[in-house]
């Protein structure tokens, strides 16, 4: 998401001239600065309207600690803009322009972000500084703008993955240990993570092609990429800000190892925790989690998660819910007057919209036709 850069502040300050906006100069006054007129463009308006809104929603996300990453983004794309303004209507006309130096912020940035949202024991300190210093030795280069934007494009890209990789070991952790993993889960991120590459991608494309481009189709790109960076920028602000509960069981300092025992100990165990489970109708439990089992049976969470995965093959969330798909099917046929939802509900299921996916990914049928296929023909064999 790079912003503008020194080419086209060249441009626009030329613009701004024949257009009748006042650029200072160096040896303007500060009185003829005052009483110069300034004509904002709607990129201008644009900038101005995006730093408020970054402001403000800083403001809304402060009280919340698990959610402050975020305001490491929006203080770089408020900074961003800010620059691009004073850059484009020449209030800063005196001072060397760094704009370019920003596209290497964004990397470490977002890897910030996602490590904090991840993980609740991951604080700031000093050492982070390191993700930034390329940034700042870079800072008497900046005149060098396509050299640090190719930089800058590849950093975000290394550290892209990297967040990617620490958000997919989150979600991997979150259903080794939790049968409510749908809602404890950033699964949008991930999407959120594409959408952000591929629109790094096109403003690489925007950059080498500025030489060639006229002054309006790179003035009109530029507001457009403007535009669907500042959205992303509020969904993720949005979303992040609607997830009610964050998953606290990741570590970034443990590392998983694996379990050493032979898989015959692990069936055995599962076979043990099967049993508990089925009889006691634990999965109709919500929350329930690993923990729970551990504090159960006196064996240590990471033995619980091995003997479910070695025994069932199948994570501890997915075993879970295919006990509780087990139990809605078998209260299906017995059609004793409750209402679909309630079924599974009961059963342990946390939302409507999980419940349906699961049952019609696992009976290929949606609940309703599964239900009216029972009560009709009896003697299918689909379960």
């Amino acid at each position: 998401m790079h912003m503008n850069f020194s080419e086209d502040v060249a441009l626009l300050s030329a613009h701004s001239v024949v257009s009748g906006q006042s650029v200072v100069s160096g040896n303007s006054t500060v009185g003829e600065w005052l009483i110069a007129p300034l004509v904002l463009l709607p990129v201008n308006v644009l900038q101005i309207s995006v730093i408020f809104c970054c402001v403000l929603m800083a403001a809304m996300i402060w009280p919340q600690p698990r959610l402050r990453g975020l305001l490491l983004l929006l203080g770089w794309y408020g900074a961003v803009m800010l620059f691009n303004f004073l850059e484009e209507t020449g209030l800063s006309s005196h001072i060397p322009s760094i704009t370019p130096i920003f596209s290497l912020l964004l990397g470490p940035v977002f890897y910030l972000l996602i490590r904090r949202l991840v993980c609740a024991s991951a604080q700031y300190r000093w050492r982070d500084v390191i993700h930034v210093s390329p940034a700042l030795v870079l800072i008497p280069f900046a005149e060098q703008v396509q050299w640090v934007l190719a930089f800058g494009t590849l950093s975000q890209l290394v550290y892209l993955v990297v967040a990617a990789h620490l958000l997919r070991q989150y979600q991997q952790t979150l259903w080794a240990e939790r049968s409510d993993a749908d809602r404890l889960g950033l699964q949008w991120l991930f999407w959120l993570l594409f959408a952000l590459v591929g629109l790094l991608l096109v403003d690489l494309v925007r950059l080498n092609l500025q030489p060639y481009l006229s002054f309006e189709l790179r003035n009109q790109w530029y507001f457009l990429h403007s535009m669907l960076g500042f959205g992303l920028i509020c969904l993720l602000v949005l979303r992040a800000s609607r997830q009610q509960e964050f998953f606290d069981g990741f570590s970034i300092a443990t590392a998983a190892t694996e379990h050493r025992q032979h898989k015959e100990d692990a069936k055995a165990v599962f076979g043990q925790l099967s049993a508990l489970i089925e009889q006691q109708k634990l999965f109709m439990q919500p929350r329930l989690a690993v923990a729970d089992l551990a504090e159960l049976t006196g064996l240590s969470s990471k033995d619980v998660s091995w003997a479910i995965n070695q025994g069932a093959g199948v994570s501890f969330c997915d075993y879970i819910n295919q006990l509780r798909l087990a139990e809605v099917q078998r209260q299906l046929q017995e059609s004793r007057g409750k209402s679909i939802l309630e079924i599974a509900l009961d059963a342990g299921f946390n939302s409507k919209s999980t419940f349906n996916a699961l049952f019609k990914a696992n009976t290929g049928l949606t609940p309703k036709q599964y239900q009216l296929q029972k009560v009709q023909n009896p003697d299918s064999g689909r379960t």
